[in-house]
């Protein structure tokens, strides 16, 4: 038998198990209901979502006239937009907010968390596609490879495919073939299926760029797994061996290691906690420019450089109503010492994310969500570049309102309001997710270090080739 006719008889095999129809029907039933589940559960919270931006937006417009700092305490919100494809890996987004009031002198962390409206089922996890793909999907790829050669030894047939003139690693390759090319024919379909139904359930279809990066991952991802497999095999006398060798080897890569190692960076790179973070950020914030305050220190000297650059020695001969540009200045030296409290957090979270990059090599799970979660546009980095976009669209609203506070006051005289004609001349926020080039820019390196496991992980069965015994 040459390697083509080993292919050919090995997906025989496969195909003839009884239990092969079965499985690839209640897989295709649990990637269908897992479509469902995710995409049933972002419509309600878009719909919430959609509902709660536009009685805010409403709110915001049809506030009454008032002092335009007034309506800078009152504030706006600003809703995140939803990945496109948040249904097929919701990523971080099932952590973190969807909400952030915009107000003057804060920076508030974003609130309504999808969470905190399941309280029911809330600790339960989220069910999605990303979800079987990498925790039960190496599962099955272990049940279906695990007997390739452990199930020959153990049937006395092995020693019939080791005929004399034929090479062992041509057996091995033409097992791997097999195994292989069935296993990336299920993850293919997989992700046909899951794509149809969400765009029958009115997801819409993803960009191609995006889909190709789905399945270049989890294609090496899975591949990683069939090899892994097949060497497991080449050692066991059998499949329940093998079996149980492979079990032991998904609960420690997928279940066990993952959350270790991010305890361990958690203990190693500290993230501050968010009471000691606020108390901070408060305490900086009274150590600058009060712009409530003007017999402060630094209010005084503010008043007096604003005099000296315009050349006069009363705030009445300014062009412009002092206090207005004094609480612009407040907010950008907030925003200031706000960036500097993120940049803090942000350095914690890079390094946790080094460390865990450390082990990555020998961990293709950990590279796969990460991956995943690029790919579709609910990753940290995306996270990150959403709050930063939120705080500068902050602290220029704030800026318009105080502009027109300034201008107001020295046009008209106090007490000065502004007009809804006001409010709806204040600037939109806008903003959308990095490019996916960009994305998978900042996380080549996940997908380099699963494409080197991936070529391990199938090199080493053909390396070990020699040690096949019958």
């Amino acid at each position: 038998m040459n390697l083509k006719s080993i292919v050919f008889h090995e997906l025989t095999c496969l195909f003839r198990a009884p239990s092969a129809l079965r499985s690839a029907a209640v897989w295709l039933v649990l990637v269908v209901a897992a479509t469902w589940l995710s995409c049933s559960r972002q419509a309600r919270e878009l719909s919430q979502q959609s509902f709660a931006e536009q009685s805010f937006s409403t709110q915001w417009a049809e506030q009454t006239a008032k002092n335009p700092h007034s309506a800078a305490h009152f504030g706006t919100w600003i809703w995140q937009p939803r990945a496109p494809l948040e249904w097929f890996d919701p990523g971080l987004s099932r952590f973190t907010g969807r909400g952030t009031q915009a107000e003057a002198h804060l920076r508030n962390a974003a609130t309504f968390r999808p969470g905190i409206d399941r309280p029911g089922v809330g600790v339960l996890p989220d069910i999605s596609p990303s979800t079987l793909l990498q925790i039960v999907a190496p599962l099955l790829v272990i049940l279906l490879c695990n007997g390739c050669l452990s199930g020959e030894r153990e049937r006395r047939t092995l020693p019939l495919l080791l005929v004399p003139g034929r090479s062992p690693r041509t057996l091995i390759l033409g097992k791997l073939l097999a195994h292989w090319s069935l296993v990336l024919t299920g993850l293919v379909v997989t992700l046909v299926t899951s794509v149809v139904t969400a765009a029958i359930l009115c997801q819409g279809w993803p960009d191609a760029a995006t889909l190709a990066g789905l399945v270049l991952g989890y294609a090496l991802y899975c591949t990683f797994w069939v090899g892994l497999s097949a060497t497991i095999s080449i050692f066991a006398n059998h499949r329940q061996t093998s079996l149980a060798l492979g079990f032991c080897t998904w609960i420690a890569l997928v279940l066990v290691a993952p959350r270790v190692l991010a305890e361990v960076a958690e203990r190693r790179h500290p993230v501050e906690p968010a009471a000691v973070f606020d108390q901070d950020a408060r305490r900086l914030r009274r150590e600058g420019l009060d712009g409530h305050d003007p017999q402060s220190e630094r209010s005084r000297q503010f008043t007096a450089r604003i005099l000296q650059e315009h050349g006069v020695t009363d705030e009445k001969d300014l062009p412009f109503y002092l206090p207005g540009v004094m609480m612009q200045a407040d907010e950008e030296y907030g925003s200031k010492v706000y960036r500097k409290k993120y940049g803090e957090y942000y350095e914690s979270a890079a390094a946790q994310s080094a460390l865990l990059e450390s082990w990555s090599w020998i961990n293709p799970h950990m590279n796969m969500t990460r991956w995943s979660a690029a790919t579709t546009a609910t990753g940290l980095s995306v996270l990150s570049d959403y709050s930063e976009a939120v705080e500068e669209y902050r602290v220029a609203l704030m800026g318009f309102l105080n502009d027109d506070l300034a201008r107001g006051v020295k046009a008209h005289g106090l007490p000065y309001r502004s007009s809804r004609e006001t409010w709806a001349r204040a600037p939109k926020f806008r903003w959308r997710p990095p490019e996916v080039s960009k994305r998978w820019q900042a996380h080549r390196a996940d997908l380099a270090r699963l494409g080197a496991l991936a070529l391990l992980a199938i090199a080493l069965p053909l390396i070990l080739a020699s040690r096949l015994r019958p």
